[in-house]
């Protein structure tokens, strides 16, 4: 497993000397810095990048967001869109109740600013979501961009033994099936889409859609 940490402050450094402590895989990290990059090599025995392109195209399995806070919404949002698990240091989470299917979501309900949405392996469970899009437009001001790592049925190529075999899978446990169709319905920007991006289940692999609402 390779793990890559995004910055190299303290907190990053602390993430370095626990992971090489655990030996848990191979090490890489990201920082703005080349001077850091260069002293954390020097130190740890590690590889570097200045640049987090440059990184992700190392294909790590896992990113530690160890950014300042501020800039920790610019980073998952890269790292995400290479389809990397992500894990992020923060003291400001908070954990609420959440279910697609309520009339308001408390989670932007309570929101001061705008908010970055992800999902994953959520929306795969409703088998559709057009029912809940109408929500997601009452918090359109709030949202900045939707991230969603989720199978996309409509991009199964059933010409393929394999593809029969998926849409056979997502049937069968009801997942979803209308996600692209539903944004392609809406007054929204996709701005990128990578199918088939990872996943352990050749039957149901994670896809990558990325939208935003259009500006009125």
């Amino acid at each position: 497993m390779k793990f890559l940490v995004v910055g190299c402050g303290s907190i990053g450094e602390r993430h370095i000397r626990n992971l090489r402590t655990l030996k848990v895989g191979e090490l890489i990290a990201h920082d703005v810095n080349p001077e850091r990059c260069h002293e954390v090599e020097e130190q740890y025995g590690i590889k570097t990048s200045n640049d987090l392109n440059e990184a992700l195209a190392q294909k790590p399995d896992i990113a530690l967001i160890c950014t300042p806070t501020s800039l920790h919404i610019s980073s998952a949002l890269s790292v995400a869109q290479s389809g990397c698990h992500l894990f992020a240091d923060c003291k400001d989470v908070s954990v609420l109740p959440f279910n697609w299917y309520d009339d308001t979501w408390e989670i932007l309900e309570s929101l001061e600013g705008k908010a970055l949405v992800f999902t994953r392996h959520s929306i795969e469970q409703l088998s559709q979501v057009k029912s809940i899009m109408p929500t997601f437009a009452k918090y359109k001001d709030k949202i900045v961009e939707v991230v969603h790592l989720e199978p996309v049925y409509e991009q199964i190529d059933e010409r393929s033994t394999l593809g029969l075999m998926r849409q056979a899978y997502t049937l069968m446990n009801d997942y979803n099936t209308d996600l692209l169709t539903t944004l392609n319905s809406m007054r929204v920007q996709i701005v990128r889409t990578d199918i088939d991006l990872i996943g352990a289940n050749p039957l149901n692999p994670t896809s990558l859609v990325q939208w935003k609402f259009e500006e009125e």
